[in-house]
């Protein structure tokens, strides 16, 4: 989830459905019961978005390769009505590219 030791204390979730990731988004001293039943709920309720890490979508898709990222990745794959197939690399690897 992407914590790291400085960060604590910190409240994260994760909602089961689609693997959604939160972090409660006050200061730890306002880290109160109702505070946090209303985080949860809201986390439940699908009012809340999830956290993601993503580069930006790209502005213009040309051809027929359209390029996925962290925040179109989920709607993209699971609400198209056609067959989709997805090629993961990354720009980093040298055997990926």
């Amino acid at each position: 989830m992407n914590v790291k030791p400085s960060d604590y204390p910190i409240l994260k979730a994760v909602r089961p459905k689609d693997f959604g990731k939160f972090t409660f988004p006050s200061h730890p001293k306002d880290m109160t019961v109702n505070a946090m039943i209303d985080w949860a709920e809201a986390i439940k309720n699908e009012t809340l978005k999830p956290d993601k890490r993503s580069q930006p979508v790209p502005e213009t898709q040309e051809g027929l390769v359209t390029e996925l990222v962290g925040s179109n990745f989920y709607e993209f794959v699971t609400n198209n009505e056609t067959d989709v197939f997805v090629l993961y690399y990354t720009t980093w690897c040298e055997k990926c590219n």
